[in-house]
């Protein structure tokens, strides 16, 4: 079981305004520890309160009617809900229409590993009957999931096997599906994969993402050290290394931490399975016509690549990169805002509790709609 499953919720149960923000193992009950080897708990607090000034609130108020940036959150924690759609909106200077699915204490708060957005806007995700053994909640909030996106009238493709999705990348301009796919170790096609050995499976994914035309496998590194972590899983999601997102003329960009991925296939087996090397995967994403800008370790620990994408040319972090990566991203037409005191110190961010809905979706833009 990947450790950064073990997480269900990034806030403590309970109310949260004297709580501390500490994740634990499931298992053992200790905290998971944060970066620079620091327990995650040593904020000794919540998210703070945001202050709105009166001007702010003139101006979000009168964007109530705009074409909101509509991201999806699964969360039974109100207040997590109403912090994280603050700091958007501070963020973006716009109102954003956050749409909260509401769980109860046992559901699973990281959507991107629970669904994606496919082609013409179809959802795919799991069966949630499959994802019962991992006893996490995640078929607790599938299940939530897929009434909100019935509610929201948008049409859901079934698999019959457990994926962890935050594995997957998919932009249907280029055509492109992008999997991580590590050798298994564990039993084939279960949570943290598909993995090399599920080709059926993987062969299905892709169906489910419209058979696009182009699809780039490779292994994640096992090797790369992250002070906050065990041995073995910084890389632990595609989105925590990986970022596909388009510039203010619609082309096309992705920052990669290079590191995460194997410079060969580990065996012939993964390369007779399709999976690529460091070299060949830069290769074919320029090929398609995608820029790609190399992530430093230090900003890969700032967790730039868990960035969101409001709209073309704009990049919201969880937290300040450095001046080097946002001039590069300034060079090539990509402007970039970070949030307010996000999560410090842990290894996930943004991109993990949010999920974009297609353009078509009409949501409220006052930032805290409810979907239920």
């Amino acid at each position: 079981m990947n450790a950064l499953d073990n997480r269900r919720h990034f806030l403590p149960h309970g109310p949260s305004t004297a709580a501390d923000l500490v994740s634990t193992d499931r298992d053992t009950g200790s905290p998971l520890r944060g970066r620079a080897g620091s327990v995650a708990a040593s904020a000794p607090r919540s998210f703070p309160a945001v202050g709105v000034s009166p001007l702010k609130l003139v101006l979000l108020a009168s964007a109530l009617a705009c074409e909101a940036y509509r991201p999806l959150m699964i969360g039974w924690e109100p207040e997590a809900f109403k912090c994280v759609a603050d700091r958007l909106q501070l963020a973006l200077g716009s109102a954003v229409g956050l749409v909260r699915v509401e769980v109860d204490h046992t559901g699973y708060d990281f959507v991107r590993n629970l669904a994606a957005i496919g082609a013409g806007g179809t959802v795919v995700m799991s069966n949630p009957e499959r994802l019962v053994h991992l006893q996490q909640g995640q078929d607790v909030s599938v299940t939530a999931l897929r009434s909100t996106f019935s509610r929201l009238d948008l049409p859901v493709r079934s698999l019959d096997f457990p994926v962890n999705f935050a594995n997957l990348a998919f932009d249907p301009g280029l055509d492109l599906l992008v999997m991580a796919t590590p050798a298994p170790l564990e039993p084939a096609c279960s949570w943290i994969h598909p993995t090399l050995g599920c080709d059926k499976q993987i062969e299905q994914l892709a169906e489910a993402f419209g058979s696009p035309a182009n699809v780039l496998r490779f292994e994640p590194s096992r090797s790369v050290p992250h002070p906050g972590l065990p041995a073995g899983q910084a890389c632990y999601d595609l989105d925590a290394y990986f970022s596909l997102f388009r510039n203010r003329r619609d082309e096309p960009v992705t920052m990669i931490h290079w590191p995460c991925v194997l410079k060969e296939p580990s065996s012939a087996a993964a390369r007779k399975s399709g999976s690529v090397g460091r070299a060949k995967l830069k290769a074919r994403l320029e090929a398609l016509g995608v820029t790609v800008v190399e992530v430093s370790r230090d900003d890969f620990l700032r967790r730039a690549c868990n960035a969101v994408s409001p709209e073309p040319g704009h990049l919201v972090f969880s937290e300040p990169v450095s001046p080097g990566l946002q001039d590069t991203l300034r060079r090539l037409q990509v402007s970039t805002t970070p949030l307010e005191d996000f999560l410090p110190g842990r290894e996930y961010g943004i991109h993990c509790l949010t999920l974009e809905l297609p353009p078509a979706v009409t949501a409220t833009c006052e930032g805290s709609s409810a979907a239920r």
